[in-house]
């Protein structure tokens, strides 16, 4: 595949914050953080967002993020080394696994 941004379908809240949270947690800046839903201006869902990048708003850095409402989809973009994006995604993958 090669969109800039994937969509993946995880079915229930708990998966998606489950899955955001193992990406927060395996990034380089901010692992120590919790991504919480929220409401944000201009989405009728809360949204939860993981994203440990240097630079804030930042396309090519690993992240994640998704509203919470069905189907619960991840929107994961970017990142700069395929091993940091296979670290976080096996977490993701375990995380949501086990929730």
């Amino acid at each position: 595949r090669r969109d800039v941004i994937q969509g993946i379908q995880l079915g229930s809240a708990e998966k998606l914050i489950a899955f955001c949270r193992a990406i927060q947690q395996h990034s380089p800046v901010g692992s120590y953080l919790d991504p919480v839903p929220a409401a944000m201006p201009g989405y009728e869902s809360q949204l939860v967002m993981a994203g440990g990048t240097f630079i804030d708003g930042s396309t090519s850095e690993f992240s994640a993020d998704g509203p919470l409402r069905e189907p619960y989809i991840a929107f994961c973009q970017g990142g700069t080394h395929w091993t940091h994006i296979a670290i976080a995604l096996e977490a993701a993958i375990e995380a949501v696994g086990s929730g």
